[in-house]
C-alpha cells in the first residue's frame, strides 16, 4: 500500500479518537451510527474525509441532545422532588393549624337551610351497570351516536332500564353541578370528535369511563335525591326525559346561603381565616405537580402500549412464516422432526403474541387508564377551588368598597343619607353618632347584609371543599388499592402463561436434543 494510502488511514483513525474516543462518547453507538450511512464501516478507505467528519458531526449532534433531554429529564425529576417535600411540608403544618382551630368552638357554625326532600333512590344499596353500547344511525343531515343500556337496580323486585347517549351523561353531569355548585361531581370523559368514537377500544374505554361516572354519583345521597339524576335513570321515554332536560336546564342556582338545600336543612361554614389562602394555594400547587407526573406516566404508558401493539405485529407474521415453513418442508418430504419444529415455533409464537397482548391491555386498564381518571378528579376538585376563589376575590372587593363608603358616611355625620332600613326609633341616635363601630353595623343595610350572605357562601364554600377533598382523598386511597390488588390478579395469571409457553419450548428443544 502507498504511503499516502497509509496516511489517510491513520489520518482518519485520529480523527475517530481525538472527536470520539478521547471525548467520552461510546465507540459502538458510533460504529452503529456508522452503519446506518454506509454498510462497510470499518474499512476507513469507504469513507472521504468530508463524509467522516460529516458523520461525526452529525453523532455528536445527536448525543448531545440525547444528554441535554436526559439532563432536562433529571432537572424536572429533581425540581419536582423538591417541590413534592414542599407541599408536604406546608400540608402538614396547614393540618396541624386546621386541627389546632377545629378546637375552637367559634370555627364553625351552623345555620339554617331549605330542606331537599328525598328520593326513591335515598337510603339504598342501588347498583348501576353501564352496558351493551349500540351505534344509532340519524341519516344524512345529522351524525350518528352511541347509546348505552344503563341498568339501575334499586330492590330485589324494583329495576330500572333505559338507554343513553354521551351528551345525556354531559347533562347530567352540568346539572348536577348547577344544582350543587359546591359539591364535587364525578368527571366524565371529553367529547371525542371524529370517526374513532366509533371503534370498538374506544367505545368499551369510554363506557368504563361512564359507568365509573355513575357509581361514584350514586356513593352521594344529596345527588341521589335530586331530581336530574332520578329522571335520568328512570324516564324510558325519549320525549319525555328530553322535556325534563330543558325543564331541569333553567334551574338557576340561588345566592343566599338559606337557600341552599341539603337533606339536613342545616349547613356547617367556617368562619374567616388568613390561612385559607395559603391551604388553597397548596391544595392547588398539590393537583399542578400531580398532573405533571400524571401526564407524563400517561405518554409514557401510551408509548410503551403503542410500540407492544406494533411488536405484535411482527409476531403475527413470524407466526404465519413459520406455518408456512411446516407446510413448504412437509410438501418436500423433509424430515419429520424438522417439520414438527416449525409447526411448534409457530405455535409458541402464537401464543407469546396472545400472552404479551394479554399483558399489555392489563396494563392499560389498570394503570394507563387508572391514573388517567384520578387526573380528571383532580381536574373536577380544581373547578371547585376555582369557583372558590371567585367567591373569595368578590368577598374581599366587596367588603373593601363596602369599608370605603362606610367611612366616607361616617365623615358627613349626617344620619339621612347612611341607608339605614331598620326601624329609627328600635336604633340608640346617640350611640350611633358617637361610635363608629356601632354606627358602620347599622348604616348601608342592604348591602351589609348581602356582604354577610356572601360571607356565609365563602365560609360554606370553605368548609365544603375540605370536606369534599377528604372524601375524594379517602375515596381514590380505596379504588387505589383495590386497583392494584386487580390488576396483581389479572397479570399473575399471564405471567404464569408466559412461564408455561418457555417451559413448552424448552422441554420440546430437549426432545429435540435426544434426538441427535
Amino acid at each position: 500500500m502507498s504511503e499516502e494510502y497509509n496516511e489517510d488511514i491513520k489520518f482518519k483513525q485520529n480523527l475517530i479518537k481525538e472527536s470520539i474516543i478521547d471525548k467520552n462518547y461510546d465507540k459502538n453507538s458510533f460504529f452503529n451510527f456508522c452503519m446506518t450511512r454506509k454498510p462497510n464501516t470499518d474499512d476507513l478507505s469507504n469513507w472521504t474525509l468530508e463524509e467522516l467528519q460529516q458523520v461525526i458531526d452529525d453523532f455528536i449532534k445527536i448525543e448531545k441532545e440525547k444528554n441535554l433531554k436526559i439532563s432536562n429529564e433529571s432537572e424536572v425529576l429533581k425540581k419536582t422532588q423538591e417541590e413534592a417535600e414542599n407541599i408536604n411540608l406546608n400540608m402538614e403544618q396547614i393540618r396541624k393549624q386546621k386541627t389546632k382551630e377545629n378546637k375552637s368552638s367559634s370555627y364553625l357554625h351552623e345555620i339554617k337551610c331549605r330542606v331537599l326532600e328525598k328520593s326513591i333512590l335515598n337510603d339504598k344499596k342501588i347498583k348501576v351497570i353501564c352496558q351493551n353500547p349500540k351505534p344509532v344511525e340519524t341519516g344524512f343531515f345529522y351524525p350518528n351516536y352511541i347509546t348505552y343500556e344503563i341498568i339501575t337496580e334499586i330492590t330485589e323486585n324494583l329495576k330500572w332500564t333505559i338507554r343513553r347517549r354521551y351528551s345525556d351523561f354531559d347533562w347530567l353531569r352540568t346539572t348536577l353541578v348547577n344544582f350543587f355548585p359546591r359539591l364535587l361531581v364525578p368527571p366524565l370523559p371529553g367529547k371525542k370528535m371524529g370517526s374513532r368514537r366509533f371503534e370498538l377500544d374506544f367505545v368499551e374505554k369510554r363506557m368504563a369511563f361512564l359507568n365509573l361516572f355513575l357509581n361514584n354519583v350514586i356513593t352521594s345521597e344529596t345527588f341521589k335525591a335530586s331530581e336530574p339524576l332520578v329522571a335520568f335513570l328512570s324516564i324510558v321515554d325519549r320525549g319525555q326525559f328530553e322535556a325534563k332536560m330543558k325543564e331541569l336546564s333553567s334551574h338557576v342556582s340561588s345566592n343566599y346561603i338559606n337557600e341552599i338545600r341539603t337533606l339536613s336543612g342545616k349547613l356547617i361554614i367556617s368562619s374567616d381565616d388568613d390561612n385559607n389562602e395559603k391551604y388553597y394555594a397548596n391544595i392547588s400547587n398539590y393537583f399542578k405537580l400531580q398532573y405533571q407526573l400524571l401526564d407524563r406516566l400517561n405518554q409514557k404508558m401510551k408509548n410503551y402500549y403503542n410500540k407492544i401493539k406494533e411488536a405484535l405485529i411482527s409476531l403475527d407474521d413470524v407466526q404465519k412464516d413459520f406455518d408456512l415453513l411446516y407446510l413448504l418442508n412437509n410438501r418436500v418430504q423433509m424430515k419429520e422432526e424438522i417439520s414438527k419444529s416449525y409447526e411448534q415455533l409457530g405455535i409458541f409464537f402464537k401464543n407469546w403474541k396472545r400472552m404479551h397482548y394479554n399483558q399489555n391491555e392489563i396494563i392499560k386498564k389498570n394503570i394507563k387508564d387508572f391514573f388517567k381518571y384520578v387526573k380528571m378528579e383532580g381536574l373536577a376538585y380544581c373547578e371547585l377551588i376555582d369557583k372558590r376563589d371567585e367567591l373569595q376575590k368578590k368577598y374581599t372587593y366587596e367588603k373593601n368598597n363596602l369599608q370605603i363608603k362606610k367611612e366616607k358616611l361616617w365623615a358627613t355625620m349626617d344620619i339621612s343619607k347612611w341607608e339605614i332600613t331598620e326601624d329609627m326609633e328600635k336604633i340608640d341616635r346617640v350611640l350611633l353618632l358617637r361610635d363608629k363601630l356601632y354606627a358602620c353595623a347599622k348604616m348601608c343595610t342592604v348591602e351589609t347584609n348581602s356582604l354577610e350572605n356572601l360571607r356565609k357562601q365563602l365560609g360554606y364554600a370553605n368548609r365544603t371543599n375540605i370536606e369534599e377533598l377528604k372524601k375524594m382523598l379517602e375515596k381514590y386511597s380505596i379504588s387505589f388499592l383495590i386497583n392494584i390488588k386487580e390488576f396483581a390478579n389479572q397479570l399473575y395469571p399471564s405471567l404464569s402463561d408466559g412461564l408455561n409457553i418457555w417451559t413448552t419450548i424448552g422441554s420440546f428443544a430437549d426432545v429435540n436434543n435426544n434426538m441427535n
